[in-house]
This record gives structure tokens, sequence and C-alpha cells, in this order.
């Protein structure tokens, strides 16, 4: 700045000779006129630079926004994808860790007990379209696409992905079995850790990518069953990645213009699918959340501002950068309530309710509390006759119902479809515990108003674990409830079941009030 006043000195000098001669008001005037100058310099370089500083805080605001959005939106579609393959996985094993399939499939292969009792519950129950019975030699037993069942003969050897995933299960299941009287059995592990005895991946299946999980076929933990030396007898089940299931992840993640296809399998992919060796099937992409465009508006009108008024620029700049951080940090805040809530349903979702289940089970004995496992009856009738979009209706407005019934006596959460969990902290006497589980059966089967003036109904079934002693997991405290849960649809759905307390007490059933049913469905059974 000053070499530029001092640049050709010798050209200054005569003009202050010649101000001297005009007198001190001309000095004076030069003097000023200098500064001018310097203030103009300054004025320049001061808006330069706070021009210069806020597009590139804006530009790291907008991008750090972005990506965090982008993270958080990857984080929480990693947390579905793994409840979905949990979720098949639990399905599988209600079949496949059952004495009635080793004798019917491993011993010997009763083709229409395996038609009936085995394939048909995969298809109409659980939407698996694809399954496979796969022998200890490698090759299919029995395969089922939907309804359709088929009985190979020769058995072919299994090839492809499916290979792929049968050898893996087998390893699974031989690194999980022990030796028992008679012959070997699988460790036993909670549902909670279902995912540690099933295989579970990205295959192609008759053309189409498709998700997958495999799984032994093994005795129940508490029989006499048990199985012969060498490799087991393996159980495929697959879904492949169509419009439904795409519809379905889209519904419960709440994202906007979510597709799969192999075309999207690029660098550019939010989420690649890649098989079991590594080669890519193509890929999930969704439209992203950008808050750094939003950013971007905020601080274009700030850059012509600050370059118009001067005089404003300081309190502008550190105002409006308070507010970009202010929303940034809101947007992080947003973005962290979105990853702990269920988009579809309102409630806490698997991650938020898991952590409060561990912080509950940390505080046993002090502070006693229950854990409410609930499976909706009759929920795939509602999807296959109105509709996914009748599906959520059901599902948000049970969610409500749950919400009403359970109040602040505790957290209702969603792990995903149509399973819902309550954490009841307020009290966990079983009185009230009964009460309240027909509160929710009362409440859940109600009429459900749909649009264009349908309604449907459907029913839920409940298992209850106390949680009152020192030392109880929560992974043990969510298997009793599960167990339950399955006592409870074993019984003829629509009722409640105390999970076990003791060394083997009987558990209770409550059936909820209903003036429809007979006085025999009211009545709390004994097992």
């Amino acid at each position: 700045m000053f070499l530029g006043l001092r640049h050709g000195g010798p050209e200054v000098r005569p003009r202050e000779v010649g101000a001297a001669r005009r007198g001190p008001m001309a000095i004076r005037r030069v003097r000023l006129f200098d500064l001018s100058g310097l203030v103009a310099l300054a004025t320049t370089v001061l808006i330069v630079l706070a021009t210069g500083a806020l597009v590139h805080v804006g530009r790291i605001a907008s991008a750090e926004a972005d990506a965090q959005a982008v993270a958080s939106e990857r984080a929480l579609f990693e947390n579905v994808l793994s409840g979905r393959f949990r979720l098949m996985a639990r399905d599988q094993l209600s079949l496949a860790r059952w004495d009635r399939s080793v004798a019917n499939v491993v011993r010997k292969l009763d083709r229409r007990w395996l038609r009936d009792e085995f394939f048909d519950p995969l298809w109409s129950d659980f939407s698996f379209a694809v399954n496979v019975v796969v022998g200890a030699d490698g090759t299919v037993l029995a395969s089922a696409r939907g309804e359709s069942v088929a009985f190979p003969s020769p058995r072919p050897p299994l090839d492809g992905d499916l290979a792929l995933l049968r050898a893996r299960a087998v390893e699974r299941f031989m690194s999980h079995r022990i030796a028992v009287d008679g012959g070997f059995r699988q460790t036993h592990l909670p549902s909670a850790r279902v995912a540690e005895l099933a295989t579970s991946g990205f295959v192609v299946v008759d053309g189409t990518p498709a998700l997958a999980s495999a799984m032994a076929i093994v005795p129940e933990d508490d029989g006499d069953t048990t199985l012969a030396d060498g490799p087991p007898v393996i159980l495929i089940s697959a879904r492949p990645i169509d419009a439904e299931v795409v519809a379905e992840l889209g519904a419960e993640l709440g994202f906007t213009d979510l597709g799969f296809g192999p075309e999207r399998a690029s660098a550019a992919t939010l989420r690649p699918v890649l098989a079991l060796d590594g080669r890519p099937l193509g890929g999930f992409a969704w439209r992203a959340d950008t808050p750094g465009d939003r950013i971007w508006a905020l601080i274009v009108p700030l850059i012509a501002a600050a370059a118009v008024i001067l005089s404003g620029v300081g309190g502008l700049l550190v105002r409006h950068i308070g507010g970009l951080s202010r929303r940034l940090e809101a947007s992080e805040a947003h973005n962290r309530r979105i990853a702990r809530i269920d988009a579809l349903s309102g409630l806490a979702n698997r991650l938020e309710i898991e952590e409060r289940l561990a912080e509950a089970a940390a505080r046993l004995p002090a502070a006693p509390f229950a854990w409410i496992a609930c499976d909706l009856d009759r929920f795939k009738a509602v999807n296959d006759t109105w509709g996914h979009a009748a599906g959520d209706t059901v599902i948000r407005e049970v969610a409500a119902r749950l919400r009403a019934a359970v109040g602040p006596a505790g957290l209702v959460g969603r792990i995903g479809g149509d399973e819902f969990v309550v954490l009841v902290t307020a009290w966990h006497d079983r009185p009230r515990l009964a009460i309240l589980a027909g509160e929710i059966v009362a409440r859940v089967r109600a009429p459900i108003a749909l649009d264009g003036g349908a309604t449907t109904d459907v029913g839920v079934s409940l298992g209850i674990a106390l949680a009152d002693g020192p030392g109880l997991s929560p992974d043990a405290i969510a298997d009793a409830a599960d167990a339950a849960l399955y006592r409870a649809k074993a019984r003829g759905r629509g009722c409640a079941v105390f999970a076990h307390e003791g060394p083997d007490p009987a558990p209770v059933t409550i059936d909820a009030p209903d003036a429809d049913l007979a006085p025999t469905e009211r009545a709390t059974h004994v097992a």
C-alpha cells in the first residue's frame, strides 16, 4: 500500500511544491485526496476479502451440510437393510429350528409335508418368493417359486451365487454346532442374535438380483432330536429386488425417488449392491437431501449486500454467518433425529429402542421394567387385498393406537415390517401389564378406516417379559419376550403371553375383553 503511494516519487515532488506555493488549504486538499484513495483502496480490499471469505465459508458450510446429510441417509439405509436381513433370518428360524423339519426334511423327505407345512408358510406368511432346500451333498432336494414346488430328479448340484451362499451357511453351522448324546446340535443363541446363525447377502436368482438368507435346518434346543455328523441340510430363502421390495424400503426410509437397477452400479450410486463374490449387481439410488443449496440461497444475498453496503459488512457477516451455523446445527440435529425415528410410523426405530432397552437393563435391579414384543396378525392380508398404501395406513394407525394405550408409561417403537415393541418403565407388576396388554389388543383390533370409505382390521399378538432381577442382559430380555410372542402366535393369535419367570412355571395368556368373543375366548388361559 505504502509502495503504491510512493510510486513515481519524482513526479509527486512538483505537485507538493506547487501546492505549497498555493497555500495550506491546497496542501490539505491534496492530503484529503490521498486519504480518499486510501479509504477507497481499503474499502475495495475489505469488500474483496469479505466477499471471498463469505464465499469460502459458504462453500465449506454447504459442502459439509450436504456430506453430513448423505452420510446420515446412508447410515439410515444400512440400518434398515440390516434389519431386513435380520427379519428374513428370524422368519426362517421359525421353521428351520424345528424337530418336525428335521424329521420330515433331513431324515426323510416327506414331499407333502415339505410342500404344505414348510414351503407354504415361507411364501404365504413371509413373502419369500424363492425357497430352496439343499442336501448335505450340495444337491437340490426341493425348490419352490411362489406356490409352485418342484422335486428334481435326478437332483442337480447347486450352482452360482446360491452355491456360495450355501457353502458359507455350512461353515456358519459347523462353527456353531456342539456335540451332544446321540449326535450334534446347534449352539443356542437368542433371537436377537439370529443373524449369527444365518448367512445373508445379495444373489442372482433366475436372472434377478435378490436379498437372500441361508441357514441350517436344526433340532430345537430343548428336544431329544439330534443331527448326524457331517454337513447339514440348508434352507435358502430369497426375495427378488422388485418394485414391491423397493416400495417397502422407500416407505420405511421416507426417501425421495428410491430406485434400484443394474444401470445404477456406478461410483455415483448412493448404495451399490455387490454379490457374495464381489461382482456388481446394481445399486440403490435416491434423491439425497442437499441443504447446501438452501445455504447458498442465503449466502448470495449477503454477498451482494456486503459489496454494496460497506458500513454493514461486519455486522451482516457476523449475524448471518451465525445464522448459517445455527441452520447447519439444526440440519445436523434434524438428521440425527431422523436416524432414530421410524419414518413411516413416527415411533422410535430399532436403533433408538435398542439403546433405551440397554439403558434400562443397566439400571436393573434398582429400576425394574417390562418389555413387550408385538406382532400384527393378518397384516399380510391387508397388503394383498388393499395394497401397500393401505398397509402404510394400518401401520400409522396402529402406531397411534399403541402410543395412546401406553401413554407416559413407556416408549413404543417399530423395529421393522409389522413388528412393534413397548418398553414399560412406569411399572412392571403383572396385573397392570395384563390390563395394558388387554387395552393394546382391544385398541388394535378395532376397525381401521381406509381411503375411499373402506375399512379393514388387524389383530396383534403380544409377548411380555418382566425385567426385575440383576444380571439380565438386553438380549436375554428381548429373547424371553420373543419366545412368549411365538407362544401367543401358536395359541391362536390376538392374545398376550407372559414369559417364564422361574425354572419352568406355566406361562399366562391374557385375551383382551371383547363383546364379540365367546366366554371361553375371553378367559385367561394357563398352559
